[in-house]
């Protein structure tokens, strides 16, 4: 039952106080609930364990990962593994239609419940601003959302990136028909929030002409020839006008006879105009822009201004109904309801970027989809772009949607063992978040956590075969171009001959080899010059400090 405040002491009426002139005047107010993914966090560690049965092994491309669980611990693990280096991040979190889509706490938030949008915003904030940390600082986060939650994810994301790193709300059209169930308009239409992590993102550019059109070229680069006249849909005053050069007159559309006679008997129809105005022609001479020839005129077209040409924040790519489709096509039944299409997420990843080798995080995978998208776009044009799936296994959607569909990509065959399309060979590893029990004693966890945080440090080296030492407390892992070695030797280092020979014995020469040692003293004298292009880390204390940051907690009120 809530206390009124007649019941309150002094105390505790001036602590109240204090609170409520702390809380801002202007944005998103909510009450934070109770989550218990979160409290399970304050007694819990949590890691992964790697499902080795589920790799799956293709080509020398990097390794993509798949991983099993509440979101919430993914997201924590991977601060640990990949903070700030996420390029783009796609989600499509539950929308809170009412309409049993959204759980908290094991329980589907319906539209009576009067804490329907505060546990919504409480769930996001928790995972956006755990999201934020790993971004690059080029990175950009896109999240889908509907009229449910839109407005109150606006103000969130304001809140946690920036009012200033607000790229766009995009529209997409989600349904090829009328929705004829609306109310008032169609609802047939999806955004797409879009922030960037930091202002080191000046614009979203996108070239959209090959640059083989821009055979000519000048001291300011390549470029080539339009005419600067053009039979425009609508008249424009502004652009109808006599140009003069070199005692010569120029008449958009021809000659001055024809140019009078349309004055005369076309005015303000479909007619010849310049496509740019008087005072933006006579820039372009003085800037050398223009060129007169052949008794023509022609503005020179460059391949810069090409490139960097806006993207139009409206897309029809491919509907819903499409995704579905396909997807059901895939598994030969629905499993999986409503799905984004992949060449909507495709368009998303190039607008973010157009190198190849980005690193794609999807904290709601649902289906697969941006996996799904991923693998395509690295066939399509030779790329080396790296997704992480995170997505919990309710109703089994992880072990029997996800990893099946991803598997399906891959392989180029059905679950069913028919042929699906042409396969797009790739490494996949799969994990499933886990926990270690914390203890009253910190050097105890210190202990607990080493013994537990091998998958974490092989996911952050991206280091996953495993080599065959045989020097006890010493694990190695390698990849193409680098070693993993992890030492769990509590007590001193009169052994660190030993293992430095043993590393030495598996590197090549050209690998980069880095070394983490435990230490419960945080003093790392290991000598390691023996070991060329080596560098050696200390652990658990780095992961114990992420934790700590991720998981504090306020002191309970007396």
């Amino acid at each position: 039952m809530t206390k009124k405040y007649e019941d309150y002491t002094r105390e505790q009426l001036l602590e109240e106080i204090k609170k409520l002139k702390k809380q801002k005047k202007f944005g998103l107010v909510w009450e934070e609930k109770t989550e218990e993914v979160v409290e399970q966090c304050k007694t819990n560690f949590p890691v992964l364990h790697e499902i080795s049965e589920r790799a799956i092994s293709g080509n020398d491309s990097p390794t993509h990962l798949i991983l099993e669980g509440d979101n919430y611990h993914s997201l924590s693990v991977l601060n640990v593994t990949h903070k700030g280096k996420i390029d783009v991040i796609y989600i499509d979190p539950p929308y809170n239609t009412g309409n049993k889509d959204f759980k908290y706490n094991d329980s589907f938030v319906d539209k009576e419940d009067c804490f329907r949008h505060s546990k919504w915003i409480s769930f996001m904030n928790k995972r956006l601003k755990l999201a934020k940390e790993l971004l690059s600082e080029k990175g950009v986060i896109f999240i889908s959302i509907d009229d449910n939650e839109q407005a109150h994810l606006k103000l969130l994301c304001d809140e946690i990136y920036g009012t200033k790193n607000f790229v766009d709300a995009i529209i997409w059209k989600k349904t090829e028909n009328i929705k004829m169930d609306s109310k008032f308009l169609s609802q047939n239409k999806d955004f797409i929030l879009c922030y960037r992590k930091s202002d080191k993102i000046t614009d979203f550019t996108k070239e959209q002409s090959t640059e083989e059109r821009f055979k000519l070229e000048d001291e300011k680069g390549k470029y080539y020839l339009r005419k600067l006249d053009s039979l425009s849909s609508t008249y424009s005053k502004g652009m109808d006008y006599v140009i003069e050069h070199n005692g010569v007159k120029y008449y958009a559309g021809g000659s001055k006879e024809k140019y009078e006679e349309r004055q005369l008997t076309n005015p303000g129809k479909k007619a010849p105009t310049w496509l740019w105005s008087k005072a933006k022609f006579e820039q372009g001479v003085r800037e050398n822009e223009i060129v007169f020839k052949n008794g023509n005129i022609y503005n020179k077209v460059r391949f810069d201004g090409i490139a960097k040409k806006p993207y139009v924040n409206i897309q029809t790519l491919a509907s819903g109904q499409t995704a579905q489709k396909e997807l059901d096509d895939m598994f030969g039944k629905r499993f999986f309801d409503h799905p984004k299409p992949p060449k909507l997420i495709k368009w998303v990843i190039e607008l973010a970027s157009n190198k190849k080798n980005l690193v794609i995080l999807d904290f709601f995978a649902g289906s697969g989809t941006t996996g799904h998208a991923v693998l395509e776009l690295n066939k399509e044009d030779g790329g080396n772009r790296q997704f992480i799936l995170c997505t919990n296994n309710e109703n089994n959607i992880c072990e029997e949607v996800t990893y099946p569909r991803i598997k399906t990509v891959i392989t180029g065959q059905r679950p069913d063992g028919t042929k699906y399309a042409d396969k797009i060979p790739a490494n996949v590893r799969y994990f499933k978040t886990d926990f270690v029990e914390k203890s009253e004693d910190t050097d105890e966890n210190r202990i607990r956590l080493t013994n537990r945080c091998y998958e974490l440090l092989q996911i952050k080296e991206s280091c996953y075969d495993k080599q065959n030492s045989k020097v006890e407390n010493l694990k190695i892992w390698r990849n193409e171009g680098k070693l993993l070695a992890v030492i769990f030797d509590r007590y001193d280092n009169t052994d660190d001959k030993k293992y430095i020979s043993e590393i030495a014995g598996f590197a090549h020469n050209s690998d980069e080899v880095v070394v983490y040692r435990f230490s419960i003293d945080g003093n790392l004298d290991m000598d390691i010059s023996a070991l060329p292009n080596a560098r050696l880390e200390e652990i658990p204390e780095e992961i114990l400090k992420t934790f700590n940051q991720i998981f504090k907690t306020k002191k309970k009120r007396k």
